[in-house]
């Protein structure tokens, strides 16, 4: 029980946990809407309804509160500072073959590849350690408008403003080659 404008305020609920009710020196009013599935629905007033512990459902409110707002507030933490074939990679690249132009953006670890057909979002992981060659590994996101959550295991070779990859699927390459369905070569050209 609570002091509210015209005097103690009881609050009770039913079985359902969105079933908050009122009684005030007026007797039980309705003072909002419970959701039950998809419609929202008045919820009716009981007199053998249990207490409900306001203080609970201020604490819990509260954390609620708290969570959301943490998470509207929390910050991206900061993008790994990229050094090296990751650094020297970023910006518009392009190729070409028999279907026409294609866009490579490389924007931090995220890759854009526009073809005259088809779109791809990636996330791109250089490795420069690997023997023989250097491997990219190029994880199609989930969202990207095709082969959303494949992963495509190349290798590469950067000189200057040309960068070749070899595409291998899901088996990394051995060696530079078009080897057409296990794997296949894309020369691209840093654009001005």
């Amino acid at each position: 029980m609570v002091l509210g404008r015209f005097g103690p305020i009881s609050f009770r609920a039913s079985g359902h946990p969105a079933d908050l009710r009122i009684c005030g020196p007026f007797g039980w009013n309705t003072i909002g809407y419970c959701t039950s599935g998809l419609r929202a629905e008045p919820f009716t007033i009981s007199k053998g309804d249990l207490i409900v512990s306001v203080f609970s459902r201020l604490v819990l409110g509260s954390m609620v509160a708290l969570l959301f707002t943490g998470l509207a507030v929390a910050e991206d933490p900061k993008p790994k500072e990229l050094t090296g074939d990751a650094k020297t990679v970023q910006g518009r690249w392009v190729s070409k073959d028999e279907s026409g132009e294609s866009t490579w953006v490389f924007e931090g670890d995220k890759l854009k590849l526009d073809t005259p057909t088809r779109k791809y979002r990636m996330v791109c992981k250089l490795d420069t350690e690997t023997k023989p060659h250097k491997s990219i590994d190029l994880d199609v996101q989930p969202d990207s408008p095709n082969a959303a959550g494949t992963l495509g295991k190349c290798i590469y070779k950067l000189d200057g403003d040309k960068l070749t990859i070899c595409f291998g699927g899901e088996k990394r390459p051995e060696e530079f080659k078009n080897d057409f369905p296990t794997s296949f070569i894309f020369e691209l050209t840093r654009s001005k």
